[in-house]
């Protein structure tokens, strides 16, 4: 049997009562010190100030009255201190019995009031002398007593008696990470909220049950005590998802050593939000499961949640060339909060590439491109000799604070990419000292994956040449296959066709039709003007070569790439800086290209070309002027560029490095030309699958895609692909999907 009080939770009422019966004591008080009764102004101050200073008071008055020989008023005196003193023992009686807030506000509430009473009316009714007012006095104060039973509640609560362990109460703290919101400013988080109501009902919890503390999150827990229950934050690992069955069957195995389980206290902000089966759980467990919901909807950051829709890039990259990962972000009830989206390779701690994201909406889905440029593995790499597949994950987070995520588990996505190390045997010819051989030759002899030859016209008969291929220097133009077949790619810049025999024009023919690649740029000795209009390169060239008297198209421009440029391996990644169609600028927040000065004019594109760039507004009868054209010509490629001053480009985009347009563009142009030729004949067959999302909700689809790759870095597109799908606990797979080939 307990005495305990039902209005408990009343918040600052008896403090407030207290603090205004304190009150109308002290005015009191100083209305009798003014009016210069100072012993009835003194003693009211005094139970003003509470229990103790009235009692010594009464006595200090008591003893007072004695030295004067008073013996009626101290006698008085005393009586009413031997009255305080047992009202004040009752009172330290009745809290020790109790032990609640609720008795001892009860009991100081009782005490004030009764000496306010006393106090009040023996000032102002005396003339109604001692038995008259005694009546008074116990009547009023009988009253206020009975005011405060009715304020307080008090209630005898009677249980059977308990012979065996008593019975035990699971209580579930959900730690996910969103119970770290406060929903408003003042408040503490809400798992510190939760934490709170326990410790305030811990006496009563353990009176009539035996606790099983259990934590959750991801997985639950189990803590000894509240207090060791205090040190599963919702913080770090296991706090990106809710499993509530998980917990609940955790509570199934609570009462194993102590007594029969009689209920379970769920506290938690969410839903679940992973595959178990709830219903199932809950129904299987068969005792009452009390739910109690912390939070509040629609306030501060509840429901707050990043995702990673989904993350894509190139399935093949070449190494030392900087390539773009796409990532689309959902951003929910999150306005105004800075995000950051960050690249890693492998397990690798720190990020490649980080790019910071937000929305003043309060739902929106936000693009980002990051750049990674692959490095090659060093030689002594045990992996080197395998296929080269990097694994990158994206994880999107908050800067600054924690935002109170509801799911955790969808801020990350991954994605695999095969890295190539192609060599590139690259010959550069060119027919006089200009600045665009200066800076191109300086850009390809950096580049790791290129061995650069250069030959340049220094007098009419003599070129001056530059670099090696495994050592071997080139004195002298080819002449011949052989001459050619040391190389995959070739280069002819201002060079007039007549400083090439006709042998040596069918020669780089038939060099691009055996899988070579080709390239002319813009000139004053190439293209028409060079007198390649007939000649057996312009066959093997993507447009249509016109007389000597060709002349070129002066004036500042900026090439504008065309549908088909904007989704070309070349422009991979810098297609921004270029503008495009339809009537689309460069995009905002990038460096400016400086315009290239001058365009070598040619009749239009061959029919089985393809248009990358082409001038902003001059046109002939064929169209706008063609910029950049490329072609697959017989098993090699061709390109025509017929600008000649992309070194504008170089130095006021030096500082960016890799992540240079004109690195990047060059680079990317000599790969896609050296194609399969410059593969590495020693490369390893290699498959890749790719999920659409790395997190998806039961019952939603996602999309499997595979990139195969055959021996010496062939094609795998007659690959039968097979994907076997499992459980991460179970080794045996559950399900095998076909892939279909993808078209185009």
């Amino acid at each position: 049997m307990t005495l305990e009080f039902q209005a408990a939770k009343m918040g600052y009422l008896p403090a407030v009562l207290l603090g205004g019966v304190s009150l109308i004591l002290l005015v009191w008080g100083a209305r009798e010190l003014l009016a210069s009764r100072r012993r009835a102004g003194l003693l009211s101050v005094a139970a003003a100030a509470g229990p103790g200073a009235m009692l010594l008071a009464l006595l200090a008055d008591g003893a007072v009255r004695l030295a004067r020989d008073d013996w009626p008023a101290a006698r008085r005196s005393l009586l009413a201190a031997a009255m305080a003193g047992t009202a004040m023992l009752l009172g330290a009686t009745l809290v020790a019995l109790v032990d609640t807030a609720g008795a001892a506000w009860l009991a100081i509430l009782a005490f004030q009031l009764t000496t306010a009473v006393c106090v009040l009316y023996w000032s102002v009714y005396t003339y109604l002398g001692p038995a008259r007012l005694g009546v008074l006095l116990a009547l009023r104060i009988l009253a206020c007593l009975g005011l405060l039973l009715i304020l307080f509640k008090p209630a005898i609560l009677t249980s059977a008696s308990q012979t065996g362990p008593l019975p035990t109460l699971a209580i579930l703290v959900d730690r996910s990470a969103s119970m770290f919101t406060a929903d408003e400013p003042s408040l503490p988080g809400r798992h510190a909220q939760a934490l709170a109501m326990l410790r305030s009902q811990a006496g009563r919890i353990k009176r009539h049950f035996s606790p099983v503390w259990i934590p959750f999150a991801a997985k639950p827990g189990r803590a000894d005590s509240l207090v060791e229950l205090g040190n599963f934050l919702p913080t770090g690992p296991g706090s990106e998802s809710t499993d509530i069955a998980a917990a609940i069957a955790a509570a199934a195995d609570a009462s194993s050593g102590g007594g029969k389980l009689a209920g379970v206290i769920l506290i938690s902000d969410g839903v679940a939000n992973t595959p178990g089966d709830l219903a199932k759980q809950a129904a299987k467990l068969e005792v009452p499961i009390y739910a109690l919901a912390v939070g509040t909807p629609g306030t501060g950051l509840a429901g707050a949640n990043l995702q990673l829709l989904a993350a894509d890039g190139p399935w093949q990259v070449s190494a030392n060339i900087a390539s773009q990962i796409i990532a689309r972000v959902s951003i929910t009830n999150m306005p105004k909060i800075p995000c950051q989206v960050a690249l890693f390779e492998g397990d690798d701690a720190m990020p490649v590439a980080t790019a910071e994201i937000s929305t003043d909406e309060k739902n929106a889905t936000v693009p980002v491109k990051l750049n990674w440029t692959p490095r090659v593995k060093p030689a002594g790499d045990k992996s080197a000799t395998a296929p080269d597949v990097r694994k990158l994950r994206l994880k999107v987070s908050p800067l600054g604070q924690a935002a109170g995520e509801t799911n955790l588990a969808d801020n990350i996505a991954q994605l695999h990419v095969l890295v190539t190390n192609p060599k590139i045997r690259l010959l550069y010819i060119e027919g006089a000292i200009r600045p665009e051989y200066k800076y191109l030759r300086r850009e390809l002899q950096a580049d790791p994956n290129v061995q650069f030859v250069g030959l340049i016209r220094i007098s009419p008969k003599k070129f001056w040449s530059q670099g090696s291929i495994d050592g071997r220097k080139f004195d002298r133009l080819p002449t011949s296959r052989e001459d050619l077949a040391g190389f995959n790619v070739i280069i002819i810049g201002s060079l007039d066709s007549s400083f090439l025999t006709a042998e040596a024009q069918a020669s780089l023919r038939e060099f691009v039709v055996a899988g070579g690649g080709l390239l002319m740029i813009g000139g004053p000795g190439s293209f028409g003007p060079g007198g390649y209009g007939n000649s057996a390169i312009a066959t093997a060239l993507p447009v249509e070569i016109g007389p000597r008297s060709t002349g070129a198209k002066p004036g500042k421009f900026v090439p504008m790439l065309t549908a088909a440029g904007e989704v070309h391996p070349i422009f991979s990644g810098i297609s921004g800086y270029f503008p495009g169609p339809p009537g689309r600028g460069a995009e905002q927040g990038l460096a400016k290209l400086p315009p290239l000065q001058s365009l070598a004019r040619v009749r239009r594109a061959k029919p089985a070309a393809t248009v990358l760039a082409v001038h902003p507004s001059a046109r002939n009868e064929a169209g706008p002027l063609t910029v950049l054209a490329v072609q697959q010509f017989g098993a090699g490629r061709s390109g025509a560029f017929m600008a000649g001053d992309t070194w504008l480009w170089y130095l006021p985009m030096r500082a960016m490095g890799s992540q240079s347009p004109y690195h990047r563009f060059w680079g990317q142009l000599v790969r896609w030309l050296g194609g399969a030729k410059s593969k590495n004949a020693q490369a390893r067959s290699a498959a890749l699958l790719r999920l659409e999302k790395s997190y998806c909700r039961l019952g939603r689809g996602v999309k499997i895609s595979a990139f195969v790759q055959g021996v010496a870095g062939k094609p795998g597109s007659d690959a039968q692909v097979v994907c076997k799908i499992r459980p991460v606990k179970n080794s045996q797979p559950t399900a095998s999907v076909t892939l279909l080939p993808a078209t185009g």
